[in-house]
């Protein structure tokens, strides 16, 4: 039993690993088209993964594979979007930016707004979910 349990996490720690060596630079790249700084993009792409990928890899995806099959699999990754997408448009939306005197106008930071938070999270996870599946 102990054997399988570090079996496990290895896999684990292995397929979190690839996650993030997919989908950050996904999220960071986009972002910085859109005039989102990496160092506000890059902690969130992280958080958005680290709370998304252990609900996904130990509740939903062994118990939609097993009930459900391909379509179980399709739910779960499609709930990760969602959830991912939330964080993004959250925590990557555009800021106002302080008004110069001469110009009364506000001008807003770059950002994600919710469409493109949700593409973005759409292009992100599918990549992922490829790539892993080449490598498994």
């Amino acid at each position: 039993m102990r054997g399988w349990v570090i079996l496990l996490g290895v896999s684990y720690v292995a397929d979190l690993g690839l996650t993030l060596v997919v989908e950050v630079p996904v999220v960071v790249g986009v972002t910085h088209a859109v005039g989102v700084a990496a160092r506000r993009s890059l902690p969130v792409a992280i958080a958005a993964n680290l709370l998304t990928h252990p609900v996904l890899w130990f509740v939903a995806a062994p118990w939609g594979t097993d009930h459900l099959g391909i379509t179980g699999l399709l739910l779960a990754e499609g709930c990760v979007v969602a959830v991912e997408a939330a964080v993004f448009a959250c925590w990557l939306r555009p800021r106002p930016r302080p008004r110069p005197r001469r110009n009364p106008r506000p001008r807003l930071a770059g950002g994600l707004t919710g469409g493109l938070a949700g593409w973005l999270a759409l292009l992100a996870n599918a990549m992922s979910v490829a790539v892993g599946i080449v490598v498994h």
